[in-house]
């Protein structure tokens, strides 16, 4: 065993008889473990010797009648719409993902929109793009739907922490 991990069972259970024997029998080969259990063994003794802590006379009273005060002097809240509780994650943590989303989708329909003009314009360039698309479109459908699904992982893990 290292050393490490004889110190950190040392540290949850410092009594010899508690101790596995695998690290009693480190314990019996390496000075600095042996020292180290020695004082864990002291801190657990001078603390089971400490008396223990207890609360004054009317403590739990006087703690719950200030707890139930200051629940009835808070204002009452209004209920959220369902669209509120659903959207306001996903927004308040972090715009850029709506962002993104909004300005990939506004390029998009520009693009869409104005596609025969595209065409007209650059027919050889038109012609090599729905090629390449075509001849790997099995590939990019996945390739797409990946970043999809990615693009979603990232965005329910930002608004859920």
């Amino acid at each position: 065993m290292r050393c490490r991990d004889v110190q950190q069972q040392l540290a949850i259970d410092a009594q010899m008889h508690c101790l596995p024997a695998r690290v009693r029998a480190h314990l019996l080969a390496c000075p600095n473990c042996r020292q180290a259990q020695e004082l864990y063994a002291e801190i657990d003794q001078r603390l089971q010797e400490l008396p223990a802590w207890q609360a004054p006379s009317g403590f739990t009273e006087r703690v719950s009648l200030l707890g139930l005060d200051l629940l009835s002097e808070a204002p009452a809240r209004r209920p959220q719409s369902i669209f509120l509780r659903l959207l306001r994650p996903a927004v308040s943590f972090s715009p850029a993902p709506v962002l993104l989303g909004l300005l990939a989708t506004t390029f998009s329909l520009l693009v869409l929109l104005r596609f025969n003009d595209f065409l007209a314009g650059y027919p050889d360039l038109a012609a090599a793009f729905s090629r390449a698309l075509l001849a790997n479109a099995i590939q990019l459908s996945w390739f797409a739907g990946i970043l999809s699904i990615g693009f979603t992982a990232w965005i329910t893990r930002r608004a859920l922490r």
